[in-house]
């Protein structure tokens, strides 16, 4: 999915984006893709706001980048997460088919998943976080009242091979409170 910047004709869409998912969050380095009539206003607001910079960690970034680091790592963790998302789609259709159905595009490190409307799933959650299973009701994320009945799957900090059984825990749980 192509970021609103690449559409933009008109030089008017700034893009704000940060280091924390690509990298690591504790780097804390964001960017802005601005047009050029905008760098100055953003200029000095940043040095209102925050007129110290992490030099260093700066620095290191700019030559990660700059010898094709980032963009390697980048080819890299696409496919590791899209090797996540294959193997999460497979374990709700082999254990949840006819309770959970996925919903949403290929993009990110999450997977929305809609609910048979007998199992809430706010009940859900809290049941799964007992087992150790961390999910959220799609009512957190959704302007849409009322929300969708529905939960959001997290596939950044799993490992493959562990995600079937995960899923298939989370059946048993639903078998438990239907």
């Amino acid at each position: 999915m192509d970021a609103l910047q690449t559409l933009d004709r008109t030089g008017s869409v700034c893009y704000v984006g940060t280091f924390s998912k690509s990298l690591f969050p504790e780097l804390r380095l964001g960017f802005v893709v601005a047009p050029p009539w905008a760098l100055e206003a953003l200029v000095a607001a940043k040095a209102c706001a925050d007129w110290h910079c992490q030099t260093p960690s700066q620095d290191t970034l700019a030559a990660f980048i700059g010898e094709g680091h980032l963009a390697r790592h980048v080819r890299k963790m696409g496919r590791v997460y899209a090797g996540r998302r294959a193997a999460l789609l497979r374990a709700v259709s082999r254990h949840g088919g006819d309770w959970m159905h996925p919903v949403g595009d290929a993009v990110g490190l999450h997977l929305a998943a809609v609910l048979s409307p007998e199992i809430p799933a706010g009940e859900l959650g809290s049941a799964a976080a007992v087992d150790g299973i961390r999910l959220h009701a799609l009512e957190r994320y959704s302007a849409e009242k009322p929300a969708p009945n529905g939960v959001v799957l997290g596939y950044g900090m799993i490992r493959s091979d562990r995600i079937d059984a995960a899923i298939e825990r989370l059946a048993k749980i639903v078998t438990r409170l239907a």
